[in-house]
């Protein structure tokens, strides 16, 4: 966290120029939803190798407890999961992350986008956006 937004800026289109030079497609993951429920979405690649660049979260209210987590779903065994981030939402309602350089994975890994806790009786409206690579 930290970053002021001129700077987040500034970093995404650093990743975009990046892209353009090194090859690949840059694509976004997208889901949104009004909900009292947890948050849980899953982020893959259908056509083979692939590299998160960035999670933007984004929540009409402050979340009420619990934490977003990012983690690595390995297909090659549960040994090998990892946890990429855990951020506390309890008085946040953006989150952006970006890695220090792409996390790249196989076509079986998978990315596990989470908020353990449930945002409570009021329903919150959440935007998520993970941008990818293909590689």
């Amino acid at each position: 966290m930290g970053l002021t937004f001129g700077v987040e800026r500034q970093i995404s289109q650093i990743w975009a120029d990046v892209s353009k030079i090194a090859g690949g497609n840059v694509s976004a993951f997208r889901a949104t939803a009004t909900s009292t429920t947890p948050l849980a979405v899953t982020v893959k690649s259908t056509t083979g190798y692939w590299a998160l660049l960035d999670v933007k979260l984004h929540l009409s209210a402050a979340g009420s407890t619990g934490s977003l987590q990012v983690k690595i779903d390995s297909g090659t065994a549960a040994a090998y999961d990892t946890l990429l981030l855990s951020e506390s939402l309890t008085a946040v309602t953006d989150i952006y992350w970006q890695p220090t350089r792409p996390i790249e994975f196989s076509a079986s890994d998978e990315v596990d986008i989470t908020w353990e806790s449930s945002p409570g009786s009021s329903a919150i409206t959440y935007g998520l956006e993970a941008t990818y690579k293909t590689l």
